[in-house]
């Protein structure tokens, strides 16, 4: 039943783990599925109720990707959240408006991301039931994304950001200075007498190369600027 295919996707734990509730639109449906497995999400839990299932056109939509994802229903979805907290998960319902900031979510917690339909949105039993009520800022006219869409958002930002890589200054100009760029969210030490003018910290490469060479760097209006360089092409945060 239901609850043995939930049991058999919890069983390994997966994080983030989406819940989708009340996608009616098969087409939907399979966009948020490529988009999850996409960003790294290996489960994703179905509502029985009000909810489409793998059907052909999900699957086309999908791209291939529900063959990846461990895909469960659940046949009432207020309870399925209070058993996902149990087993230590922090819920968080994605919603126009929400009063938190998908961007604010700690992603060192076990995360469950719940989507609602395409009109209403979240249910507010699921609102009432979640940990947070998230939102993805929005900055133009419309106020709400495609649920399909805002599951991407809300999917990719929901893994923690990976360790940056600490290279010492003077050993990333040597290899600028050969024309080597640095690796993007690589953070660059100032050390010795290479340590960088004005700088007050570590400058963190984001993947622009330096147009220009020299043996010191300056962080100057938050870019990293060479001697000879014009600085449009070497922001550094």
């Amino acid at each position: 039943g239901y609850k043995r295919q939930l049991e058999g996707v919890l069983a390994s734990a997966p994080d983030p783990i989406v819940i989708v509730d009340g996608v009616t639109d098969p087409r939907n449906l399979g966009a948020l599925l490529r988009s999850a497995e996409g960003a790294g999400v290996r489960a994703v839990v179905l509502a029985r109720d009000r909810t489409v299932g793998i059907t052909p056109a999900a699957i086309k939509s999908s791209a291939g990707a529900w063959v990846h994802l461990a895909i469960a229903r659940c046949g009432n979805v207020a309870r399925t959240l209070e058993e996902l907290k149990e087993a230590g998960y922090w819920v968080a319902a994605l919603a126009p408006g929400g009063t938190k900031s998908i961007y604010e979510l700690d992603t060192s917690r076990k995360l469950a991301i719940v989507v609602g339909s395409e009109g209403a949105g979240v249910r507010e039993i699921v609102r009432k039931t979640a940990d947070f009520v998230v939102g993805i800022p929005m900055r133009g006219k419309v106020d709400s994304l495609n649920v399909s869409v805002a599951a991407a958002v809300a999917t990719t930002t929901a893994f923690p950001a990976p360790a940056a890589t600490t290279v010492p200054m003077n050993t990333q100009l040597r290899a600028w200075s050969k024309g080597v760029p640095p690796a993007t969210g690589s953070v660059v030490r100032p050390t010795g007498s290479l340590s960088p003018v004005n700088a007050a910290g570590p400058v963190i490469c984001r993947g622009f190369i330096p147009s220009g060479r020299g043996s010191i760097c300056s962080r100057f209006a938050g870019r990293l600027l060479l001697p000879g360089s014009s600085g449009r092409s070497s922001r550094s945060t």
